[in-house]
């Protein structure tokens, strides 16, 4: 059945997905938490397209304090519902939001975080794009290609591997939890193609996956947006589907 939804997702995301924004009628409102450790937490919300409906996922991460919130959902209806959840569930503030590319689905509900005061952040290069598109700009704050900061005690390192997925595309690793976001970078198990790259870069997308990889060679869990969390296995599976399509000159 996954297998199908994401073979779905790759079929029908618009080729200029980075226009796209969410309908709201097509907006599941059921979103889901589901711990992947006692800190850390995926958050999930599905968007029904004309062929089926596509989850996308991000990340929760606590703090003493707070938590940190990787990446919104679908659209600001679909991200409030996301905010009251956690709310309910942690009733601890959300410090800080970092958007990792600017497609719907990473950051349709920014307009949400903003309205509840939420710092969040991106790349220059996302908030440009998202200008561009018509979002909401986060703070660009994550500058360089590798950008390491803290939130209230919790380190967060942010990478940028060069275009893959899009061009703007980042990846978010947790050291104390041995995590790393690689949002929609990172393909699921049984993924046979990259998927949507229209806004990417084919030729040069196995070369950034080569170096998420041997940046975090000690990385214990994998998320990605779309599909079944794992280990390294994706990342190699992710390079070696993207190498295949290199060679093909797809």
């Amino acid at each position: 059945m996954l297998l199908l939804i994401i073979s779905i997702f790759t079929a029908i995301l618009p080729v200029n997905a980075d226009v796209f924004k969410a309908d709201p009628s097509r907006v599941d409102m059921n979103v889901v938490l589901e711990p992947v450790n006692d800190r850390v937490w995926t958050h999930t919300g599905a968007y029904r397209f004309e062929s089926g409906s596509v989850p996308a996922t991000g990340l929760i991460v606590l703090t003493d304090k707070g938590l940190v919130l990787v990446d919104t959902l679908w659209n600001d209806a679909q991200t409030e519902l996301l905010l009251s959840e956690i709310d309910s569930r942690f009733h601890l503030p959300v410090l800080c939001a970092i958007i990792t590319h600017a497609h719907a689905d990473k950051i349709g509900g920014i307009a949400a975080l903003k309205k509840h005061g939420i710092k969040t952040i991106s790349t220059p290069r996302t908030a440009e794009l998202a200008e561009q598109y018509g979002f909401d700009i986060p703070l660009p704050e994550i500058t360089g290609n590798v950008c390491n900061f803290k939130v209230d005690g919790l380190a967060i390192e942010v990478f940028y591997p060069g275009p893959a997925h899009t061009v703007d595309n980042i990846v978010v690793y947790f050291p104390s939890e041995k995590i790393l976001y690689a949002g929609c970078i990172i393909k699921e198990i049984s993924e046979k193609n990259l998927g949507n790259t229209a806004d990417g870069d084919k030729l040069r997308y196995a070369s950034s996956v080569e170096k998420i990889i041997r940046r975090y060679p000690g990385v214990k869990h994998v998320i990605i947006t779309h599909g079944a969390r794992g280990g390294k296995n994706l990342l190699l599976h992710t390079y070696k589907i993207a190498n295949e399509s290199k060679q093909k000159g797809k």
